[in-house]
């Protein structure tokens, strides 16, 4: 190269589950930058690799999905700087321990800080459906950021019960994932929330429109 003993390199690391493709430039102090041209990864494989990164909020979490990744930045005394945009397929999150399952996630989000994990500020997920305990999850959306240490949700849409549940912002603290939050409830069908109403209304019929008070805490999800 133009400048003596600066190294420039490529790689291929394909496995089990994983394929990854990219390169660096280094001088003789191993500084430089790197690329992430593409990588996938298959997360029923690796996510119990994955999860001790992410802290305390993955502990007991089931995930699998594909996940593609690229990206691009700055290798500086053994720490990793610059972006990298994330997007996943066919995503299934299931929490035992809070009778949680998620299925057909989508979403894609770009990490704009590495060193921070800080990603742009409106991303995207979706999902097919799913369940909480007795109660099925219809399809929904939600719009976010994080970083390393927070989640900030900006909003998010659940058909629920037969209508729907809108959520407002909240800000999730990723070492201690307790909330409170009221949420809209729009349309919800009374013959589907019988099991949760006093034997008087044992009969109900009708459409319910509304506000629910949401929290989790290390018991799980709770309402009223």
């Amino acid at each position: 190269t133009a400048q003596p003993r600066v190294r420039t390199m490529e790689y291929t690391v394909e496995g089990p589950g994983l394929k990854l493709r990219g390169g660096a430039v280094l001088d003789p102090r191993g500084d430089g930058t790197w690329s992430l041209a593409a990588a996938e990864i298959d997360l029923a494989q690796w996510f119990d690799w994955i999860a001790p990164q992410l802290g305390s909020a993955a502990e007991g979490l089931k995930f699998s999905g594909l996940l593609a990744l690229s990206g691009a930045g700055t290798w500086r005394e053994g720490a990793m700087g610059g972006q990298m945009a994330v997007t996943l397929r066919e995503g299934r999150l299931e929490d035992p321990a809070h009778k949680l399952l998620v299925e057909g996630l989508a979403g894609a989000a770009t990490i704009e800080d590495l060193r921070t994990f800080r990603t742009a500020p409106a991303q995207g997920l979706t999902w097919r459906g799913g369940h909480y305990d007795v109660i099925a999850i219809g399809p929904g959306r939600l719009e976010f950021a994080f970083d390393r240490e927070s989640l900030r949700v900006n909003g998010a849409v659940i058909s629920l019960l037969g209508g729907e549940l809108q959520a407002g912002s909240l800000v999730l603290s990723l070492t201690q994932p307790e909330f409170a939050i009221t949420a809209e409830v729009r349309g919800i069908d009374l013959g589907k929330i019988l099991f949760l109403l006093p034997p008087v209304l044992a009969e109900a019929q009708g459409r319910l429109d509304g506000w629910i008070a949401l929290r989790r805490d290390s018991a799980g999800v709770d309402t009223e």
